[in-house]
């Protein structure tokens, strides 16, 4: 990856932090977000501040787990680039919503490729 592909992605990523959609980035390797916009904490009902380190398993019931963790195993790999889907997510206050998305991988924001949902 040059240096001008880092500059690209990291120019998209903060375009998606001001917008008005909801973004967030996640560690493939850790399931932990590491950053987001204030529309995608919004759906949390937390504060954008509070999305940096919290753990997406802790989102959803065990078995939408296991298939985030195996679906991350292959963002990381890069064998998976892009999926969807729809689950019921656990915010952390114990509300349930159901959420339809997507997610895909994303390379130049960090040291290691990082998961776009």
């Amino acid at each position: 990856m040059t240096e001008d592909d880092r500059l690209q992605a990291r120019d998209l990523w903060e375009a998606m932090l001001e917008s008005a959609f909801p973004f967030a980035l996640i560690d493939p390797h850790t399931h932990v977000y590491t950053d987001g916009n204030k529309e995608y904490a919004a759906l949390l009902d937390i504060d954008a501040s509070k999305l940096k380190g919290l753990s997406l398993l802790s989102l959803y019931d065990d078995d939408v787990g296991e298939r985030i963790k195996s679906l991350n195993a292959s963002f990381a790999k890069g064998s998976l680039h892009k999926t969807q889907g729809r689950a019921a997510m656990r915010r952390p206050n114990g509300s349930l919503i159901e959420v339809k998305g997507w997610a895909r991988r994303i390379e130049g924001l960090a040291d290691i490729p990082l998961v776009l949902t």
